[in-house]
């Protein structure tokens, strides 16, 4: 670990904290109680993350382009670039490490058998690819605020939603 790496995480959560006031939304879902000991038919309430959108390719290289010297398409064109290479070391088996964004790495699980000369590549059920975050991430995560969203409900009119043909 360089002093160099530390301070960018640093200088990274304070920039994180003064421009990040919104806080990460959640909702409340009832669940099953999954505890040992719990009563037949038990149920509790736990939080879900709740999205509030997405950012596509377009907003995220507009946002990186803006912070930077070069171009959204300059931007663009190296995510494609990254996204091309990381398919060809993931398929060669590699682990993908981004510094301080996180690692990605191939998973994937497999239908057992008696003996292992029963087993072949047909039982492995279909890969994914997993992100670990890194450092940056992390502590990132540890400043998170949460606010509760409470969900929209349908007026009660008593009529149809439809619009009425005259």
């Amino acid at each position: 670990v360089t002093f160099a790496s530390v301070f960018a995480t640093q200088v990274f959560i304070i920039h994180f904290k003064t421009i990040n006031k919104m806080a990460t939304t959640y909702k409340l879902v009832q669940r099953r109680d999954m505890h040992k000991g719990a009563t037949a038919g038990a149920k509790l309430y736990y939080a879900q993350a709740k999205s509030l959108g997405t950012s596509d390719m377009e907003r995220l290289c507009s946002m990186i382009s803006e912070r930077s010297t070069v171009s959204s398409a300059d931007v663009k064109a190296v995510l494609d670039s990254l996204i091309y290479v990381m398919k060809l070391e993931l398929s060669d088996g590699k682990i993908v490490k981004l510094g301080e964004f996180g690692n990605f790495r191939v998973t994937f699980g497999s239908n057992g058998t008696v003996t292992e000369k029963e087993f072949n590549a047909s039982k492995i059920r279909r890969p994914k690819y997993t992100f670990a975050p890194g450092k940056a991430l992390r502590e990132q995560a540890k400043v998170l605020t949460f606010e509760k969203v409470v969900p929209e409900k349908p007026k009660e009119t008593g009529e149809d939603d439809r619009p009425v043909i005259e």
